[in-house]
């Protein structure tokens, strides 16, 4: 049975909270031709502290969490099955980004994907085919002392140390269930998850350095794919300077 889930924090989110991807021509030539988001294996990711626990924790696992933590420790934790979880991650603001746009596009090419968190949800409902569990991430965490309050091991992966809090970020994750090894071992690199386009992306923004014929090129793709009602999305790139400096 596929689960739905949302990770509830002091500061919690509603469906009107809007959310930004940033990515480079070639991932958003993927979105748009496979109508799909893809989801990272934890594995890639550059934190070395994704998905930890706290030495405090560790130290006194079974004492803090009581006898459940032995009975969910096999399905959840990530050093038995270290690519169980497939992460995609977007970030949330109000308005564009300089700081995303450098991570994340090309050089002054780019291209942004504006949503709500609400869209987000509601661009899977034709694919439940899988566990989801959404959530903002926490950045107050000290991995020396601090304590993560869960025996789920799945949430910690929506805990992050302080000195990434620029990302402040929103996170979609897929898990399968304990006998779907079929989904594990499908890719090495993650999964292609279908959603609907027309409800995930309310906004197309450009990285505002791009020259004419970038956005020409990113006009012209849309077309040849028949996404021309896509096209009427993109914001013009005059505006997003004057929202940027």
């Amino acid at each position: 049975m596929v689960e739905i889930k949302e990770f509830e924090t002091e500061n919690r989110i509603n469906d009107e909270t809007i959310i930004w991807r940033f990515m480079d021509f070639f991932k958003f030539t993927s979105l748009i031709l496979n109508k799909s988001i893809h989801f990272s294996r934890t594995k890639y990711f550059d934190d070395p502290l994704e998905g930890s626990r706290t030495l405090r924790d560790e130290r006194n696992r079974t004492k803090i969490y009581g006898k459940e933590a032995s009975v969910n420790h096999e399905y959840y934790d990530k050093s038995i099955k270290p690519d169980l979880y497939g992460i995609s991650c977007w970030h949330i603001n109000e308005y564009e980004s300089a700081s995303m746009w450098k991570m994340y596009s090309n050089k002054d090419d780019g291209v942004a994907i504006r949503s709500t968190y609400g869209s987000l949800k509601k661009s899977f409902e034709s694919e439940l085919h899988h566990n989801y569990y959404f959530g903002q991430v926490c950045y107050d965490m000290n991995y020396a002392n601090g304590r993560i309050s869960t025996i789920n091991d799945l949430e910690t992966y929506f805990f992050k140390y302080k000195s990434y809090s620029f990302e402040n970020e929103l996170r979609a994750i897929i898990y399968p269930t304990v006998h779907d090894s079929e989904l594990i071992e499908k890719s090495d690199f993650g999964w292609l998850v279908p959603v609907c386009l027309a409800t995930l992306i309310n906004s197309i923004y450009i990285n505002p350095n791009s020259k004419k014929s970038y956005i020409k090129q990113v006009k012209t793709f849309l077309k040849r794919v028949k996404q021309e009602n896509l096209i009427e999305l993109i914001k013009n790139p005059s505006e997003n300077l004057k929202r940027l400096y």
